[in-house]
């Protein structure tokens, strides 16, 4: 089966997703490609696709609180077709979650074909340098790994001459207890995705570092950051530390409420130890 296009659709406020789709994409050796950045705001405000025949899809999401986040699911909702589908999730080397589960859930109700799925490791959103957690990820090793899935989904397409004839694959995830108790929760409570607000704070602004750039702002998914005063409207924050992570004079700092409590909830959770990738064929 010949695979003509490539479109991938992704979130990634920090740049990790980024790097792991795009190097799942030079595995699969696509020379036409999409490029859907659901990070900026008016690409997610206009989305509305259409696909041919033999077009491939990934679509990769951070995992925020063990979930896609809450703000994409009607965007992705927006989607219809009977393509084949990569799904990848990225997430900060504390636990994987629901997302892969969700995303399965939400395309294959639409039509889509299920062939490829994969959680792999970013830096933590709230790593800083009193408090690394999976720093420097995705790095080589992982973006290795993520080429050299792209071309085992690449032989699904050597091997078989139709669509029909790939099986859709099945998520055997070793779930945590975490996990569990969010796959009982959510059904019966709706919990509020961004919790962490009672434990991180807003990015604090250094003024004498800030040199009015207005990178934050225009970077902010969720167009929280003031042009003109810089401040941040907690509101619509979602402490996705864009602001910080792409700050190139450093005036942007991630500030823990309760560092002893946070710090604890990372240690319990052995965020100090690397986790590897899960891949779903």
């Amino acid at each position: 089966m010949k695979i003509d296009k490539l479109t991938n659709i992704f979130f990634s406020a920090t740049g990790t997703t980024k790097k792991i789709i795009k190097s799942i994409s030079k595995g699969l050796n696509i020379k036409e490609i999409r490029e859907i950045d659901l990070t900026k705001s008016n690409n997610r405000e206009r989305f509305n696709l259409e696909f041919q025949k033999n077009e491939l899809l990934i679509i990769g999401i951070p995992v925020y609180a063990g979930r896609v986040p809450d703000f994409l699911i009607s965007i992705l909702k927006k989607l219809k077709g009977n393509q084949p589908v990569i799904l990848v999730s990225v997430y900060g080397n504390i636990d994987e979650g629901l997302a892969l589960e969700q995303l399965k859930d939400l395309l294959g109700k639409r039509g889509f074909k299920i062939i490829g799925a994969a959680s792999f490791i970013g830096e933590h959103s709230y790593s800083c340098k009193e408090f690394r957690i999976a720093h420097g990820r995705p790095d080589k090793q992982d973006l290795n790994q993520a080429k050299k899935f792209g071309e085992k989904i690449l032989s699904k397409f050597i091997k078989n001459s139709n669509i029909k004839d790939i099986p859709e694959i099945k998520l055997d995830i070793d779930k945590s207890l975490f996990s569990h108790l969010l796959s009982i929760i959510l059904p019966i409570i709706s919990l509020p995705q961004y919790g962490s607000k009672k434990f991180i704070k807003k990015p604090y602004l250094n003024t004498n570092r800030c040199n009015h750039c207005q990178i934050c702002v225009e970077l902010c998914p969720m167009k929280a950051i003031d042009k003109k005063t810089l401040k941040i409207d907690d509101s619509k924050c979602i402490r996705c530390m864009s602001c910080v992570k792409n700050c190139p004079q450093e005036a942007r700092k991630i500030e823990y409420k309760i560092p002893f409590l946070v710090k604890k909830f990372f240690e319990l959770n052995k965020s100090n130890e690397r986790k590897t990738p899960n891949i779903y064929l």
